[in-house]
């Protein structure tokens, strides 16, 4: 009994031992398949640090690898479609480049592509000073005054207050900490803006201030009012005529009073 009982032993270890190597095997093939992920995705960044207006060539750029829903809204996933086109705000190497930030480069002008919908790109001429303008970069924001000399003073106001300089035209200087040499700044107005720009510096020096960019305050001078005209008007002559005298009759106890008849 005891020799049929050992075979009888045997197998049934085989089949426990195959049901366990099956099950262990299920396990690590479930965990094997739960460490490996979703495909990734591309995007595109930026390899170089690029100052706002800059044309991109394809050697600027650089692709990274995202998780497949992570990449931001906007995001380029091809270096062609980004390649010719021109940042519309200053770009830091390794930021992932967004449709909002960039700009048609075209054929015209990198600068035109850069001004928003229904505003205008003026250019002022500053002093060739060293001073605020020196130290003014792309997409700083900045006062304008107009000051100007009549009637024996001087007079200052500010006449465009935040507005967004897109272009500043200077010269390297030797010592990168030192201001550069500021001929003209562009700045972003409105048409109605350019208009009084334009009257301003017709009659008044143009000088720039530069702002906090935490600060939106609106910074513009109250213009003093001009006098209104004085109206003159027409004072109609009064003609006063004097009362006729009266004439007193007396007849006895009659007693009468007439008004003298004027003389023809």
């Amino acid at each position: 009994m005891a020799r049929r009982r050992g075979p009888l032993l045997i197998v049934i270890s085989l089949v426990l031992a195959m049901m366990a190597a099956w099950v262990a095997n299920n396990w690590l093939s479930m965990r094997a398949s739960a460490k490996v992920g979703p495909a990734e995705e591309k995007v595109v960044t930026a390899a170089v640090d690029m100052p706002l207006g800059t044309k991109i060539e394809e050697d600027q750029l650089a692709l990274i690898d995202v998780l497949p829903g992570t990449a931001p809204k906007g995001a380029y996933h091809l270096i062609a479609d980004v390649a010719g086109k021109v940042t519309a705000t200053p770009v830091l190497a390794g930021e992932i480049l967004l449709a909002p930030r960039l700009a048609s480069g075209g054929k015209g002008s990198a600068l035109a592509s850069i001004v928003d919908k229904n505003m205008r790109a003026v250019t002022i001429k500053v002093d060739e000073m060293v001073g605020t303008a020196g130290f003014m970069m792309p997409g700083n924001r900045v006062d304008v005054i107009a000051a100007a000399a009549y009637n024996g003073a001087a007079h200052a106001y500010t006449i465009l207050s935040n507005v967004k300089v897109i272009a500043v035209d200077q010269t390297t200087p030797q010592d990168p900490s030192q201001p550069s040499v500021v001929h003209a700044v562009t700045l972003m107005v409105t048409p109605a803006d350019a208009e009084l720009l334009m009257k301003a510096r017709t009659g008044a020096q143009l000088q720039i201030t530069l702002r906090n960019p935490l600060d939106q305050s609106d910074a513009r001078s109250k213009l003093p009012q001009e006098a209104e005209p004085v109206k003159v008007v027409q004072v109609k002559k009064v003609v006063r005529v004097a009362p006729a005298p009266e004439i007193t009759v007396i007849r006895g106890t009659d007693v009468k009073h007439t008004a003298q008849q004027p003389a023809n």
